[in-house]
């Protein structure tokens, strides 16, 4: 293949307007001594290797500018620099969490660890659109914008863990591997809108990270350019890597300190099916919505979290958290197959009105969202899709697993697992459980929202297990007063309100008599018809999960003590194939 070389003379610097429409150059970039490429608003694309021969030898991205490189895993020489800006969307004591498009020049090898300083102070008030000088850096907690200091204190790395200890300092000189997201916090003067100038070598190709079962990974978007998420979810060595999922951290605004006790913040989740026609995003558990979609301050003052969704196309340095599924490979990899000019300028908001019907989504999917509110505080959003497809396991693509779980909160329950998305396939039986776990006394209102291809008709009801109620959430929003505890066989998603399919019985009480023998302080479970028995819940009269023993046997008598049950009377809540009995007990 033929090579084509742009060599442009570092004199021509003081031509302001002087940019290059460069949008196909099949062949390899080299970028001379005292030379100089200036791109804005357009994307410099190559199949071949970019050559920045010597330290003065730069390419500069301006106005949403991109570099994209694709086909082989080419090899980026040289110790020149290419300069790109991104901003950021929080003030001095909130975090964004990012992940470099560049890494350091001390060498000719290709994607280098990168250095924090590597951060240029744009110099946004200058003439001169390449004008930059080396950011500052502080030991204190405020960060500045004018000139640009970055708080040191901040800058933080998060390898495979799931603990608070797996939070790493790395200041300002620590080296962050490539495609490793970090912390930075904003500045103070910027209104949020802080801008910085990431300078050094363009990583390129494949770029590989850790992962481990169960536990996170803060990774992101590592080139300069926008990354697919449908691709990169969907890659065929990411899928035996990653549960599919990636979160993104949002912090509530108007909470003014450095002290962690203080924070409010949370994690927004994205992902995306296979053929790329559903996105499944839910916001971070912040603000409480009105009817007509705007928030609600009643006794709120969670007013300030950004509104920014996630879209499909990730910007460049964005940052976010994976979490490696069971039986990982170990790696997760960003590839540029992933890669795309996008332009971050073409991302959309959107809000979820109540009982509004929307049709966003193909029609052979239909969805709604369940909003629910905690002590007017914040909301927990959970998503239902229903497919013909979805299965009784994982959907990779369309569930979501529920990260960071507040102290308030809420999530489907399947499996065990607590998921934030669920994907089914629908029929007016089925049942879809609720887990809510209140550490407080808590008011909890259930609200749905955006219903999407689901006949007008169609009632979506909460039943309440405990009072044998129905509400219909097209139509009301039901407000409960709880006690704190957890919450798991009290509250379920239905979709009529006559009595359960014939695969589940809640009166069959005729299969099992249970006792409480005071003497032995022990629940006595006689089994007539030698059921295979999977577990036995006791529950208190407000619903409150007192605690939950596992059987699994066929065995016709069991044997339960309960030490230290305070009197009362309970509901012996029994789960066996094809049946649900609950049973009055009175413990004394």
């Amino acid at each position: 293949m033929k090579r084509k070389f742009l060599n442009y003379s570092v004199n021509k610097l003081m031509l302001i307007g002087f940019l290059f429409q460069v949008t196909n150059l099949m062949g390899q970039i080299t970028v001379t001594e005292n030379g100089f490429i200036y791109v804005s608003n357009d994307v410099l694309f190559t199949t071949e290797d970019i050559i920045l021969a010597d330290n003065s030898s730069k390419i500069y991205l301006r106005n949403e500018a991109q570099l994209i490189q694709k086909g082989i895993d080419n090899n980026n020489q040289g110790i020149g620099q290419i300069s790109v800006y991104q901003n950021n969307n929080v003030h001095e004591y909130a975090y964004n969490f990012w992940c470099s498009p560049v890494g350091n020049t001390t060498n000719s090898v290709i994607n280098n660890p990168f250095k924090v300083n590597q951060i240029h102070d744009p110099l946004l008030n200058t003439s001169n659109p390449i004008d930059s000088q080396p950011a500052l850096f502080t030991t204190g907690g405020q960060g500045l914008s004018t000139p640009l200091t970055i708080a040191k204190s901040w800058l933080n790395i998060f390898q495979a863990g799931n603990s608070l200890s797996n939070w790493s300092n790395v200041g300002d000189t620590g080296n962050i591997p490539p495609g490793l997201g970090f912390t930075m916090k904003g500045t103070s003067g910027s209104n949020s809108n802080q801008t910085y100038d990431f300078r050094g070598k363009p990583n390129n190709g494949t770029i590989s990270n850790t992962v481990l079962a169960s536990q996170w990974t803060l990774i992101g978007n590592p080139y300069p350019s926008a990354l697919d998420a449908l691709e990169f979810i969907h890659d065929s060595e990411n899928v035996n890597a990653i549960t599919g999922t990636l979160y993104f951290w949002q912090q509530d605004l108007s909470v003014l300190s450095h002290n962690i006790q203080d924070y409010v913040g949370g994690y927004a989740s994205y992902t995306i099916s296979q053929d790329g026609t559903i996105e499944t995003f839910i916001p971070a558990p912040f603000n409480t919505y009105n009817n007509n979609g705007q928030i609600n301050n009643n006794g709120n003052t969670l007013t300030n979290l950004t509104t920014k969704k996630v879209k499909r196309y990730l910007p460049i340095g964005q940052g976010f958290m994976v979490e490696g599924k069971t039986g990982t490979t170990g790696i997760v990899k960003t590839k540029n197959s992933h890669r795309e000019y996008y332009k971050e300028s073409n991302s959309e908001s959107e809000f979820f009105r109540t009982n509004q019907t929307v049709s966003n989504i193909p029609s052979e999917y239909s969805r709604f969202r369940l909003n629910i509110d905690l002590n007017n505080t914040y909301t927990r959003q959970l998503v239902q899709t229903f497919h013909e497809n979805a299965t009784s396991g994982f959907d990779y693509g369309l569930e979501s697993k529920s990260n960071n779980p507040l102290s308030n909160d809420a999530n489907w329950l399947q499996q065990n697992i607590g998921l934030t998305s669920q994907a089914s396939v629908f029929n007016e039986n089925l049942v879809l459980p609720l887990k809510l776990n209140l550490s407080t006394n808590s008011l909890v209102r259930f609200r749905v929202v955006a219903i999407e291809n689901i006949a007008s008709n169609q009632p979506i009801f909460l039943y309440d297990a405990l009072t044998g109620v129905y509400y219909n959430l097209t139509t009301t929003m039901p407000e409960i007063s709880l006690v704190a505890g957890i919450y798991q066989n009290r509250f379920d998603i239905r979709f009529t309100s006559s009595a359960l399919s014939n695969n589940t019985n809640l009166e069959a009480t005729n299969s099992f008599l249970v006792t409480y023998q005071k003497n032995n302080e022990e629940i006595v479970l006689l089994n007539h018809e030698k059921l295979y028995i999977n577990s036995l819940d006791l529950i208190d009269l407000s619903g409150k999960l007192i605690f939950s023993n596992k059987i699994n046997s066929n065995s016709g008598q069991f044997k339960i003590p309960v030490d230290n049950i305070a009197k009362g009377v309970y509901i012996a809540n029994i789960k066996s194939t094809n049946l649900v009995s609950k049973i009055k007990l009175i413990i004394y």
